[in-house]
């Protein structure tokens, strides 16, 4: 049972998600900021196809196991981008016109090596997401 997530996984996860026609756009490693009773932060794949958000959890005990999957139109009514205090990394939080908030953290730069091209993909991510606000 593996601890460490891999590209190809990862890639091979949100093509699932991919619609007939839909290509898989800045593919990410992160965690996303679930809110309940507690708040937990739960690691996890992003991506975007065409006019929706890919995301995909992982268990927290075995990086080869989804839990959840879902697809989330982008119809953002605000973005919160913020640099964290941890070199490389931010926090993007998106507010959609319905339905819940999303709040993803996303790093450059990554301990596994696996993921070559993720300070690309946040890169191109982060100016994807913060040109969506309000239309």
């Amino acid at each position: 049972m593996p601890i460490i997530a891999k590209s190809d996984f990862m890639l091979q996860t949100l093509s699932t998600l991919l619609e007939t026609g839909e290509s898989l756009q800045y593919p990410l490693y992160g965690t996303i900021e679930k809110i309940g009773k507690e708040r937990q932060n739960l690691f996890g794949f992003f991506g975007v196809a065409g006019d929706y958000l890919l995301i995909a959890i992982l268990s927290g005990t075995n990086a080869e196991k989804i839990t959840e999957s879902i697809r989330v139109p982008l119809e953002i009514e605000k973005c919160i981008i913020k640099k964290s205090i941890i070199p490389n990394q931010y926090k993007v939080h998106l507010i959609f016109t319905e339905g819940n908030d999303v709040v993803i953290r996303v790093s450059k730069k990554l301990l596994v090596d696996d993921f070559y091209h993720q300070e690309e993909n946040v890169t191109a991510f982060l100016d994807f997401v913060s040109m969506l606000e309000n239309g």
